[in-house]
């Protein structure tokens, strides 16, 4: 559980940053303001668990900043690293990031992050569907819903999720996908943590939406480069009386 007043400067200080350009330096005037607001605390196993958010906090940040130069690469590869530090900050949550495809109007889990699950990988929701498909359509997130609302027809059995928490990942007005968190206890998302994983969503969706269009320019370049000339055959010619044999090529 985070400090109640780690989480409100964090609430206040991105308030004004989220309007802005997301640039590094701004990150890190956050981070400070947050660092500041928890020197106080006397609990060291408190401090640590603040810390090690804030660094993966910090961290994240810096694989969004990363992002901005298109250095992350695929979608997949941007999710398993943002993932990996979601995770810090919630321990016990599967993480599943789903990319909305507008060709088919459906959310397509691209990216499992935590405890595997059989039926999440791959798994396609239509928009409107499902507690996942819901948050896409109303841009709307939802904490500590039922799992079993999402994951009803998923078949999810091993583990046996009780609870969700699932947000909408926005770059300005484009829905970029979802990003739901499964844990096996009920109720198992704090305030505190709703709050910091949708203040960090921003940043999220715009590095996953880099790696979207990476891949889309890729899919296009491959469609439209010419292909490759064959390689030419070796013909094997009896050449003097001896009957020496050389090679040509056509």
């Amino acid at each position: 559980m985070y400090d109640p007043t780690v989480v409100d400067t964090f609430l206040a200080v991105y308030r004004d940053l989220l309007s802005e350009d997301l640039e590094p330096p701004s990150h890190h005037r956050a981070l400070a303001e947050i660092s500041r607001s928890s020197a106080h605390r006397a609990d060291d196993a408190v401090q640590a668990n603040d810390q090690n958010a804030l660094e993966a906090t910090e961290e994240m940040l810096a694989v969004c900043a990363l992002s901005r130069v298109g250095a992350l690469g695929t979608f997949t590869d941007a999710a398993f690293l943002i993932g990996t530090h979601v995770r810090r900050i919630i321990p016990d949550a599967t993480c599943v990031f789903y990319a909305f495809d507008p060709a088919t109007d459906h959310l397509v889990a691209r990216h499992v992050a935590g405890t595997p699950a059989v039926g999440l990988q791959g798994r396609r929701i239509p928009a409107g569907h499902c507690l996942t498909g819901w948050v896409a359509v109303n841009r709307q997130a939802m904490v500590n819903s039922d799992a079993a609302l999402d994951l009803g027809e998923a078949r999810v059995t091993d583990p046996v999720f009780k609870s969700c928490l699932s947000t909408p990942l926005l770059a300005a007005e484009t829905l970029v996908g979802v990003l739901t968190l499964y844990s096996t206890s009920p109720a198992a998302f704090s305030e505190d943590q709703a709050r910091v994983i949708q203040l960090l969503t921003p940043y999220i969706a715009a590095t996953l939406q880099t790696a979207l269009e990476l891949e889309s320019r890729s899919a296009r370049d491959a469609a439209t480069r010419p292909p490759a000339a064959p390689l030419s055959e070796p013909a094997l010619l009896t050449t003097g009386s001896a009957g020496r044999k050389g090679i040509t090529r056509h």
